[in-house]
């Protein structure tokens, strides 16, 4: 069934399906609540349709049109949602549609990245679940990036795949052009390429023997991505007097985290926490004549461009200058994100459905990594690779549990292989164990598939 086209066909349009539903049943159903604390899930967004409409009403790169530019919201989500709203309109129903659709593409991914790695089977069945996965319903229900964020993930991979086994200029730069995209989509990925070619250097034996050969791809990849950070950068530059490539939020994570690190043992949920961190922000801001706009409980909105960039600037000098003086408890907040990435939520309801859900998952896909020997698989260790970069960055910032979901489809295809090989229904094409891979041979089962 796993190698069925039309079985893959009706696997897309479930998964669809079920996004579509959960998304117009879902307000009729109590889950989006307009009370932050108590709520299984906020309501809102992060402001992302917002800049599209302004963008296509001519008041600019703003999520209101009564207060200044942002440079705070990556362009990537935001032209998706733009060229989206240009073509079909401004409604709810093609909001769901376009992130239904994004996660439905990503399930026919899991399907191609996984198969000459995990096998046929366990490949389809890993696309199943993440077609029944109720977190990505959720995402699926507001303008949130994560979908796109997973099948950019996904993509970079396949791209990998190339660059390893095929190594050409071409192949370093559609690595590059990946790897541009999820940067300019999300903050959180901008490293990850370079993570990711220092990891493989580290761990496979594979890609050190090749190292001359794979050297000039590798550099193309790098700076075809960073040149498609440049025009960002432009941008933000001409706006404000200063170069952005990313996003000014690196402030306001690291102030959150080291504020959050401070008050851990209050039993408190995560949202009340975030707002006490932002009113605090606030104030800090206020002493150094900074203003945000007074409406804002998150303290993220300005009149002037200029003043955003100027509390980014003041929030992480201000954290640095604590992680500096207390290593220790910065130390200590890390190893609790490294766990409370898989499962925190902003409410306490919605942490113990998280955990009771992501952390059986991770623990079946930890034990298919180790059973089935998969970190002996050059594709499955930049899985991990992924899986760790994604967990790390985030352990420093404030993060909760949806920023797991683009990483939640090599768990799960890590998690089927365990899931199979514990019950006896290992596929014989599955990985290819042999730390000798050689060169190209990965490309060509993959293509006899």
């Amino acid at each position: 069934m796993g190698d069925s086209r039309k079985a893959w066909l009706a696997l897309f349009g479930t998964a669809i399906a079920l996004r579509l539903a959960f998304a117009l049943a879902a307000p009729h159903l109590g889950i989006f609540d307009g009370s932050e604390s108590n709520s299984v899930v906020a309501r809102g967004s992060d402001g992302y349709e917002g800049i599209a409409r302004n963008l296509l009403k001519g008041n600019g790169y703003r999520i209101r049109a009564d207060i200044a530019p942002t440079m705070m919201r990556n362009p990537g989500y935001v032209a998706v949602v733009a060229a989206t709203f240009a073509l079909f309109g401004d409604h709810p129903i093609v909001g769901f549609v376009l992130q239904s659709l994004i996660s439905g593409i990503v399930v026919l991914l899991i399907g191609w990245v996984g198969q000459p790695v995990v096998g046929p089977g366990a490949a389809f069945l890993a696309a199943a679940l993440y077609a029944a996965y109720p977190a990505d319903w959720l995402a699926c229900a507001r303008y949130i990036l994560e979908p796109m964020l997973g099948l950019l993930t996904l993509g970079i991979l396949l791209a990998l795949r190339l660059w390893m086994h095929r190594a050409s200029a071409a192949a370093g730069a559609l690595l590059g052009l990946a790897a541009g995209a999820m940067a300019l989509t999300k903050s959180v990925a901008v490293w990850l390429l370079v993570f990711l070619l220092i990891w493989m250097v580290l761990f496979l034996p594979e890609v050190r023997r090749r190292v001359r050969t794979l050297l000039v791809p590798a550099a193309v990849a790098l700076v075809i991505s960073w040149l498609i950070l440049l025009p960002w950068g432009w941008y933000n530059y001409s706006r404000s007097g200063h170069w952005i490539f990313t996003s000014t939020i690196v402030g306001w994570a690291l102030f959150d985290s080291q504020y959050i690190n401070r008050l851990s043992h209050r039993d408190v949920a995560r949202v009340d926490l975030w707002l006490e961190s932002r009113a605090a922000a606030r104030r800090l801001g206020q002493q150094a004549g900074i203003e945000a706009d007074p409406r804002d409980p998150w303290t993220v909105s300005f009149f002037d461009i200029r003043d955003e960039y100027a509390m980014g600037e003041l929030l992480k000098t201000h954290a640095l200058r604590d992680i500096k003086t207390d290593p220790v408890t910065f130390a200590s907040g890390v190893l609790r994100g490294l766990t409370e990435f898989w499962y925190a939520a902003r409410s306490r309801t919605a942490s113990l459905i998280g955990m009771a859900m992501n952390l059986p998952i991770l623990a079946l896909g930890i034990y298919g990594a180790l059973k089935g020997r998969l970190y002996r698989h050059p594709e499955a260790t930049c899985w991990i690779a992924t899986i760790v970069y994604m967990n790390l960055v985030a352990a420093v910032s404030f993060a909760v549990a949806r920023y797991a979901i683009p990483v939640m489809p090599l768990v799960f295809l890590l998690a089927t292989a365990g899931l199979m090989r514990g019950i006896g229904r290992w596929d014989s094409s599955g990985p290819i164990k042999s730390d000798r891979l050689r060169p190209g041979k990965v490309a060509c089962d993959a293509q006899r598939e």
